[in-house]
């Protein structure tokens, strides 16, 4: 019976020591890597990009160390049948990198702003500022300023309206009927009538809600067309972090 108890002491604390080992070097290794990821409360971490102050797509007047998110119009456009919302992010993606340029090498990162029935752009877009807390800036790919932070995006008033250019460089002045499909409200929830959502009672094609380009992610609910018409989508990029000083 001694044995036994001589055994039992020697091994519960070397078994406990190599637990301790582990989780100290199992925290270093994440600590290691934080500053690689946007961490939401409670959420998984989101893909920091590390991209040079000279780069050109960051916007002026940002430093060493500041982050912030792109938005864009798609140059091709697209039908809103589907109520899958990785197949709209697929296009987006797809839309950026055959654009070409600096911005193509990122475009894995990009996603709609858009709505299905399932899933709210805001979430889709990981720009929910009640998961993600106030977030950071947001700008058009040309550098003009959109939001302050996520709550800012929301809020049904953008700073720049002009988006001033495509993914490929073009400079292009929207006509004033030339909406396009976002499926969302202005908050980022889903419309009543989503990207892929089905016919209304009475009527025989299905609709999408529309946004005028630069005005906001979503108009009125009563805004939507025929989700048959191919038209332009938002895209939004991942985080981007600054990295360098500025030669002056």
């Amino acid at each position: 019976m001694r044995y036994i108890a001589f055994r039992q002491t020697i091994f519960f604390p070397a078994a406990l020591i190599m637990a301790l080992v582990f989780l100290a070097v199992f925290s270093s290794s994440v600590l290691a890597h934080d500053e690689d990821h946007f961490h939401p409360p409670g959420q998984s971490p989101v893909d920091v990009v590390t991209v040079p102050i000279d780069w050109e797509f960051t916007p002026e007047g940002l430093d060493n160390g500041d982050m912030f998110r792109l938005l864009v119009v798609t140059c091709a456009t697209h039908d809103a049948l589907s109520a899958d919302i990785a197949h709209y992010n697929h296009f987006v993606r797809d839309d950026v990198h055959d654009a070409g340029g600096a911005l193509a090498a990122y475009a894995d990162q990009f996603r709609v702003l858009g709505s299905t029935p399932d899933v709210d752009a805001r979430d889709n877009t990981h720009t929910n500022p009640d998961v993600f807390g106030a977030g950071i800036p947001v700008y058009w790919a040309n550098g003009n300023w959109v939001a302050d932070d996520y709550k800012d995006f929301y809020d049904g008033d953008w700073t720049t309206t002009d988006p001033g250019s495509l993914p490929d460089g073009t400079v292009i002045d929207f006509a004033p009927d030339e909406y396009i499909f976002t499926g969302t409200l202005a908050d980022g929830t889903a419309a009543d009538r989503p990207l892929g959502g089905t016919l209304k009672s009475g009527e025989t094609i299905i609709k999408a809600q529309l946004a005028f380009p630069g005005h906001g992610i979503g108009l009125s609910d009563h805004c939507y067309d025929s989700a048959e018409t191919p038209r332009r989508f938002y895209g939004l990029s991942g985080v981007f972090r600054v990295e360098g000083e500025r030669i002056t």
